[in-house]
């Protein structure tokens, strides 16, 4: 975002105002260590993602 960095983030309504999940941001579900492991392998296994979501 605005930082040029893909963001991980839990669901949250004030984020969600701008958030949005393969958009701009990946968002994962509240207190799942899972979720958001799985979330930032998948950023770190696909550097074409990262960068895609670091534009927007």
């Amino acid at each position: 975002m605005a930082c040029s960095t893909p963001v991980v983030m839990t669901k949250n309504l004030g984020f969600l105002s701008y958030a949005r999940h393969d958009y701009n941001s990946l968002i994962v579900e509240e207190r799942s260590l899972e979720s958001a492991t799985s979330t930032v392998s998948q950023l770190l296994d696909n550097p074409a993602l990262a960068d895609e979501l670091s534009l927007r």
